[in-house]
């Protein structure tokens, strides 16, 4: 079958028969973190709070799932375009770089988050979750 779903999930058979459905089936789990915890706010995602309250944990987990994806998800997609681009030689480098540009927009991103609270001290501490 030539569907849509077919051409975007790929054979579901990894890296030995269709090298592009586990890049796309991380990605589609990516998504479906993100969307679910921008829905509830990640801090109050009820399946979180569950594993919370099932492993004696002050704070919801799924948090730290959101955190996890938003970087996978930009690594896996530089490592990607650094691998079909042919701008470096192996894997590693490529897989390296994506590394890189994750944790760079990140740290990017926690300056901006620092410098957020002082003129929104009101407004930020639901974004963060307290």
């Amino acid at each position: 079958d030539d569907g849509p779903d077919a051409q975007f999930l790929g054979d579901g058979t990894g890296y030995g028969g269709n090298q592009k459905s586990c890049y796309r089936l991380a990605l589609a789990a990516g998504a479906i973190v993100l969307i679910v915890g921008a829905h509830y706010t990640y801090a109050l995602v009820p399946a979180g709070r569950w594993f919370a309250d099932l492993f004696g944990q002050a704070r919801n987990p799924y948090d730290r799932l959101g955190h996890f994806m938003q970087g996978l998800s930009p690594c896996l997609m530089v490592r990607e375009a650094l691998v079909r681009s042919a701008a470096v030689r192996t894997l590693a480098l490529a897989s390296l770089g994506g590394f890189l540009a994750a944790v760079s927009f990140s740290a990017v991103y926690e300056i901006f988050e620092a410098a957020a609270p002082v003129p929104l001290a009101d407004q930020i501490d639901a974004v963060r979750g307290f």
